[in-house]
């Protein structure tokens, strides 16, 4: 019996790392926090170019909840810059530095909104060669991963359960972007053209839950017809 669970715990563990795999691109760890509530957070930023490496990352804050910018410590190899006041809400957090042709973590600490919610930020990547990744898509409560979903913080109400662990996104590598020009005023995310490649995440979930099932069911059976036999 204790084999078969394990059996089907596994199964259920590795389908659901390739669900988190086919999603991978930009995001917060954690990506949940109670509301009110200070926390630290690293925000990961893939790589999604083989022949080109980061130099550097804009992250813009939602504009109609405003989140506080505790703190924005630097990474080895970047510098940052603050488009605001540490301390208060702010507008954008830039990174220049590289290149990396690796994943990135920038540390920050934010302090949450007192509402529940999704927060939806916008993040543009640009590489040594110019072109410009924009990860800049809301993605609601519910919805679909869109195809270049920004980063995002669910904030859960005071004193309700908050899910801290990692995202589950590794940030592997991933290819098929299109190369764009940069503009050569500040871009405005909400109105860029996207360029990030398109996400299987969503079509990968129906997938994903039909193994996963399969899995419980054939334990299930297992568990019986060794009960059967022991009596």
């Amino acid at each position: 019996m204790k084999r078969c669970l394990a059996a089907v715990g596994v199964g259920v563990a590795v389908v659901m790392g390739v669900a988190s795999v086919a999603s991978a691109h930009t995001g917060f760890i954690p990506a949940a926090a109670e509301g009110g509530s200070t926390v630290e957070v690293s925000l990961s930023v893939a790589d999604e170019r083989s022949d080109a490496g980061i130099t550097k990352v804009e992250l813009f804050f939602p504009e109609a909840t405003p989140v506080v910018l505790v703190d924005a410590p630097e990474t080895d190899g970047w510098s940052v810059t603050v488009d605001g006041t540490v301390g208060e809400a702010v507008t954008s957090v830039t990174w220049d530095g590289g290149p990396s042709t690796d994943n990135v973590r920038f540390p920050l600490t934010l302090t949450m909104p007192a509402e529940p919610g999704r927060l939806q930020f916008k993040l543009l990547q640009t590489y040594d060669d110019g072109t410009i990744d924009r990860w800049i898509a809301d993605m609601p409560l519910g919805a679909e991963e869109p195809d270049n979903p920004g980063p995002i913080i669910d904030v859960a109400g005071s004193g309700a359960p908050v899910t801290t662990a990692d995202d589950g996104h590794d940030h592997d590598h991933g290819d098929g972007h299109e190369d764009e020009t940069p503009d050569t005023a500040t871009p405005d995310p909400a109105a860029q053209t996207t360029t990030a490649a398109d996400d299987d995440g969503g079509s990968a979930l129906p997938i994903v839950l039909g193994i996963a099932a399969v899995l419980v069911v054939g334990g299930g059976g297992f568990m019986a017809l060794r009960a059967r036999k022991s009596s």
